[in-house]
């Protein structure tokens, strides 16, 4: 219970922290690559710009005008007057890139390669999209894996330049590998300090449950002694019968019914110690679940039969390898369960089945129980209201539970109106 305990904590941890990493890093990654996408468009957009600029003189002011400030006058009157401000900064890299000049009517008028080169094919699809704009804009075509930046011109034609996404999708390339790389390295780390503050949060409750398993093992030891004088005194005073009266004799055996009754309890709380102390070491073997199956069935069928409850077993032959005594000791608690709460003329079946590394199943007729009452059957002590009448200690169920936990067998249950109760062993 306290591994499943320790190992509950540190699956949420990593849970909960793993969730804020892949959030965080998967912001990162979509932040870095819209910062590369706008680099990239950037660049083309000032390519663009460039391509359209029609300078009216080699160098000089327009006509009439006052000659243009010096780099270090206009920077000197821009501190003085606080009315200059620097110009938007430029892309960070620059790109090889492939101009198209457009007519009115869509045909490729020209094309200038900058450092890279298009085909046909692709330069008409993207030709295609271009006469499609609107206005200036620039974008990425993701399905061609290039980015473009067009520009109108007055005659109705248009420039744009081309290239291709391979910065952009090796910057997110990049940016996720990186990020996976720091989420593994964190993930480990997380693990490690997960699983040492599981240890420390559960260590009072470890205490707690250590001292009360010792408890449960020492009182049902040394309840036993004592119980098993009652019962032998109690036996030899009952093998003399002209010694008592009627009432004593009354009295005699309903002490003996509930010193064994209380036996019981004892043998089965000491079982659960052992087990709680995982003392119940499996001897595992190969052997055939449908002998074992039928040999529980053989000997239920007298008490089924006192009952007048119908047993019934269907078993094909199925290997498994796991330890047979204790196998059968569930099967056992299973059946003695289905006997107890099936009413007279009701069926038990008991069913074998090869499917998957073998199954078996115990099913019996009577009314279904309750979702809130399946939640809480392998629970010890636990009884359900229609179990009041039954005599029994409400640790069965536990013991099985707890022995199918140690062998690896998956043990459940399902009830409803049509299928009856159905306890399932799947190795």
């Amino acid at each position: 219970m306290l591994k499943g305990l320790k190992r509950k904590i540190v699956l949420i941890n990593m849970a909960l922290v793993g969730v804020v990493l892949i959030t965080a890093f998967t912001i990162l990654c979509v932040n870095d690559y819209n910062a590369a996408k706008s680099e990239l468009l950037l660049s083309l957009e000032r390519s663009a710009n460039a391509a359209t600029l029609m300078p009216e003189g080699p160098g000089g002011p327009p006509d009439g005008g006052e000659p243009m400030e010096s780099e270090g006058e206009k920077q000197e009157l821009g501190d003085r007057r606080g009315v200059f401000r620097e110009e938007r900064e430029g892309p960070k890299f620059s790109v090889n890139t492939v101009a198209v000049l457009l007519d009115a009517e869509g045909a490729i008028v020209k094309v200038n390669e900058d450092g890279a080169s298009i085909d046909e094919d692709t330069l008409a699809e993207c030709a295609a999209v271009l006469m499609e704009a609107k206005g200036d804009t620039s974008d990425v075509l993701h399905g061609l894996g290039v980015a473009y930046s067009v520009k109108l011109l007055p005659d109705g034609g248009r420039i744009a330049v081309l290239s291709d996404t391979e910065m952009v999708t090796s910057t997110l390339r990049r940016s996720v590998v990186s990020s996976l790389l720091i989420c593994a390295g964190s993930m480990v780390i997380l693990l490690l300090i997960s699983v040492w503050l599981a240890r420390l949060a559960v260590k009072p409750t470890e205490k707690a449950w250590i001292q009360q398993r010792q408890f449960l093992s020492d009182a049902s030891h040394e309840l036993k002694t004592p119980l098993t004088v009652i019962l032998a005194n109690n036996d030899i005073l009952l093998s003399h019968p002209e010694t008592i009266s009627d009432d004593q004799r009354r009295w005699l055996e309903s002490t003996g019914e509930e010193a064994a009754h209380m036996k019981g309890l004892i043998d089965r709380m000491l079982t659960l110690a052992r087990s709680d102390e995982e003392k119940l070491a499996p001897v595992l073997a190969e052997f055939d679940l449908a002998e074992a199956a039928q040999e529980a069935a053989l000997s239920f069928e007298p008490v089924a039969f006192d009952k007048g409850v119908t047993l019934t077993c269907e078993a094909e032959t199925a290997t498994v390898t796991s330890d047979r005594a204790m196998v059968a000791q569930v099967l056992q608690i299973l059946l003695d369960n289905a006997v107890k709460y099936t009413d007279a003329g009701g069926e038990i079946r008991l069913t074998v089945s090869a499917k998957g590394d073998g199954e078996i199943s115990v099913t019996n007729t009577g009314e279904p129980m309750s979702e809130e009452t399946m939640a809480h059957l392998f629970d010890r002590f636990y009884r359900a209201d229609k179990a009041r009448g039954q005599s029994g200690y409400g640790l069965g169920l536990a013991i099985a539970k707890s022995v199918a936990d140690t062998l690896k067998i998956k043990l459940s249950v399902t009830s409803d109106a049509t299928n009856g109760t159905v306890f399932t062993m799947k190795f």
